[in-house]
């Protein structure tokens, strides 16, 4: 009996190494496809792919509904994988620049690959050059791994550098498969697994993420790997469980200070855990002790060396563009402005406004970013009030799915806080920075992207445990709209080559 439960767990554990293998292979695979002159053939070969693997995933769901899934995760990845090949490093990023600038994210990434060693002067001088850099320093090596290996490939420079989006692609993986560890760890099963996977893994920020050189998607990789351990510390109390969570964390930091905003809600079970168990008082005392041993020193050495060197404050943020004037504090809350289109309104991308209402730019931030897809192809514009209309209702639903779940005690209290105390305190953080810092980039939805985590939660367990089966249905058939739509978003701007 107990070979055979060793054996179990061996193939349970292989079972879980599944999708770590196909995400890297995904990943390095993408590199390959650079040399492809014509991206629209390609986004067609993408979706004729994804249409294939949904076919057969329906058919063996008969069998096995894991096969569902499993499909559903392969379309994830090649949608993504897709979106990068159609995306080179210069567009629709965030503080980059472009890799020959010599500031901007590129440039910091390119500092390393060339220096591999902390910056000497003060970070103020180069734009970009402020960030936490474990993100550029492994970008920085991978680059400089490529150039090297490229001189016997063949591989350009330029080919190298797009090359860096597998690495943000492989981070994007790994915030599904994480998310989707987490959905099980909390045994959500069923049509709430399902629909909280299908926010996980079709997210339309996570597909732009995929391409974005910039920090942001490692930063939340990172968190959602700490809470795994975490929440796997409340369960077992296990030191080992608390300092890989603390090391996440300290990671996280590391890549982005936006990181902390996991601390209050780390801060409040760990209080309570001390409190509920203080027969357990010493234990708990070390283990505290030790995590922030681990997350401290790695999460804020940056900041503090910067200081202590360069004088950078600590709270450092240089001035960034796009000031929003004219409008009232009530309008950007109430008034959604002039324009009826989908897509986020920018003065740069020909609109008569910078989008000022805060819900609407949040919301449509996390949608398309800070694009304007209405003339990329036919449909376009009709796919995206699809995708902003279902946004909206995924929207509405999470919000019911909360107050349900808190009031009936769906979840696990401490496990309820945990989650209700992240989504507020990072709702507070981009709420406040958009009101003290009035600029269309403050109010963008990847500075708190990490909320997709505790919605998909509520939303899985409000689905599984509601008791109204057409209630669930109807959620997790919206959450089949969104995750279609922001495929079917994605590819068409894929047809329009930017070669």
């Amino acid at each position: 009996m107990e070979q055979l439960n060793n054996k179990k767990n061996n193939l349970s554990g292989m079972a879980a190494a599944v999708p770590f293998l196909v995400s890297v292979l995904a990943c390095l695979a993408t590199g390959l496809f650079y040399i492809v002159n014509y991206p629209r053939r390609l986004t067609l070969a993408m979706l004729a792919l994804m249409a294939a693997v949904t076919i057969i995933s329906l058919i063996k769901a008969k069998k096995n509904r894991e096969a569902l899934i499993i499909g559903a995760f392969v379309v994830s990845l090649i949608i993504r994988a897709d979106y990068i090949i159609y995306t080179p490093t210069w567009m629709r990023q965030h503080d980059v620049i472009g890799f020959g600038a010599g500031f901007g994210q590129a440039g910091f990434i390119e500092y390393f690959a060339e220096k591999i060693r902390l910056i000497d002067f003060d970070p103020r001088d180069f734009w970009g050059y402020f960030q936490p850099p474990l993100h550029h320093m492994l970008a920085g090596l991978w680059l400089r791994f490529q150039t090297f290996v490229g001189r016997f490939l063949y591989f350009s420079y330029d080919r190298c550098c797009e090359n860096v989006q597998m690495l943000t692609m492989f981070y994007s993986c790994l915030v599904t498969i994480f998310g989707v560890k987490i959905l099980k760890q909390l045994k959500i099963e069923g049509e709430g697994f399902f629909a909280g996977f299908l926010l996980l893994a079709f997210h339309p920020i996570l597909i732009i993420f995929s391409g974005s050189i910039n920090n942001d998607v490692l930063c939340v990789a990172l968190q959602m790997i700490s809470v795994n351990f975490f929440l796997k510390w409340m369960e077992d109390e296990r030191v080992l469980s608390l300092s890989l969570c603390a090391l996440a964390l300290g990671l996280s930091m590391m890549t982005k200070l936006s990181a902390v905003l996991l601390v209050p809600s780390l801060g409040i079970i760990l209080l309570w855990k001390l409190i509920a168990g203080r027969d357990r008082f010493l234990k708990f005392i070390g283990q505290y002790a030790l995590f922030g041993v681990i997350s401290i020193p790695i999460g804020i050495w940056s900041p503090i060396r910067n200081f202590v060197k360069f004088g950078v404050p600590l709270n450092y943020t240089p001035e960034v563009g796009e000031p929003i004037e004219g409008v009232t504090q009530l309008q950007r809350i109430f008034f959604p402005g002039s324009e009826v289109t989908p897509f986020t309104c920018m003065v740069a991308n020909g609109n008569a406004y910078d989008e000022f209402n805060v819900p609407l730019a949040i919301l449509k931030t996390s949608l398309f970013g800070e694009a304007d897809f209405s003339g990329v192809a036919p449909g376009a514009t009709l796919v995206g009030w699809l995708l902003l209309l279902s946004g909206a209702a995924v929207c509405v639903v999470t919000v019911v799915a909360i107050v349900g779940t808190v009031r009936r005690k769906l979840l696990d209290a401490q496990v309820t806080v945990f989650m209700l105390v992240y989504i507020l305190a990072s709702y507070a953080f981009i709420i406040n920075m958009c009101f003290s810092i009035p600029n269309f980039s403050s109010q963008d939805f990847r500075y708190i992207a990490h909320v997709l985590l505790p919605e998909a939660v509520f939303i899985g367990v409000y689905v599984e445990k509601c008791g109204k089966k057409i209630v669930a249905r109807d959620i997790a058939a919206l959450l089949l709209v969104f995750a279609v739509a922001s495929v079917l978003m994605y590819s068409l701007v894929g047809m329009v080559s930017w070669r």
